[in-house]
């Protein structure tokens, strides 16, 4: 794992660390995803990249699909684990890194990508094999709900510009983002801010089709697909 794989993973350890409520989404966030539930019919299979603590995987379980979540944070999956098991709930949870090619899914009828976390994802190149592996274990109708970073104004822009000009090596839109761990110490953690057009070109790369995008969430579709919606 990169240097910046290891910050981002320690940052939701910690968040995992903090005391929390039960899993449950807001009703907001919960219609932000009902553009893949649409899509995949219920019963079908659904995979949630980056699961955290479960909240998005139990409410889609509880929808009639059959969830696994996975997530590269230790933490994060014994929290799952444990609030699936007092609930005596039948969902899998897996620790694991999608990147990696050696991480079995099997066949699914969707795929979730949790909040941002397309941006946790460090250089093109990776997104982009990660996508076409996610493509070749879709099911024919199936859909890929992406959640990433996008540009929102000017000054973003400007301020991308010059991180990419100062980093030798990195790729236009490489962010960080900060946070504080629990002795008090600051870190940052990677992230990929995207304009429009650049996830569009990733997306077409692998093979895919944008159907939807709207502030950072969006469906992809194989091609073909989407005029059959």
């Amino acid at each position: 794992m990169s240097r910046w794989g290891d910050q981002t993973q320690s940052y939701f350890d910690r968040i995992a660390s903090q005391p929390g409520e039960s899993p449950g989404v807001n009703v907001s966030k919960w219609q932000v995803i009902e553009p893949l539930l649409d899509a995949v019919p219920r019963g079908g299979r659904i995979v949630e990249c980056g699961a955290g603590t479960g909240m998005y995987t139990v409410q889609m379980l509880s929808h009639g699909y059959r969830v696994t979540g996975v997530d590269f944070a230790p933490r994060m999956i014994g929290c799952s684990r444990e609030e699936a098991k007092r609930r005596e709930l039948d969902i899998a949870f897996q620790l694991g890194d999608v990147r990696d090619p050696s991480f079995e899914l099997g066949r699914f009828d969707g795929v979730l990508f949790t909040y941002d976390v397309y941006s946790f994802i460090p250089t093109r190149a990776a997104r982009e094999q990660l996508l076409r592996r996610l493509a070749r274990a879709l099911e024919p109708t199936g859909a890929i709900f992406i959640s990433a970073r996008v540009l929102t104004s000017l000054y973003e822009r400007a301020m991308l510009t010059l991180q990419r000009v100062r980093r030798s090596g990195a790729e236009w839109g490489d962010s960080h983002t900060r946070w504080i761990d629990l002795s008090g110490r600051l870190h940052r953690s990677y992230v990929h801010v995207f304009t429009d057009r650049a996830l569009a070109a990733e997306v077409d790369a692998a093979g895919l089709c944008l159907d939807s995008w709207e502030e950072g969430h969006g469906l992809v579709l194989p091609r073909g697909q989407s005029a059959l919606l």
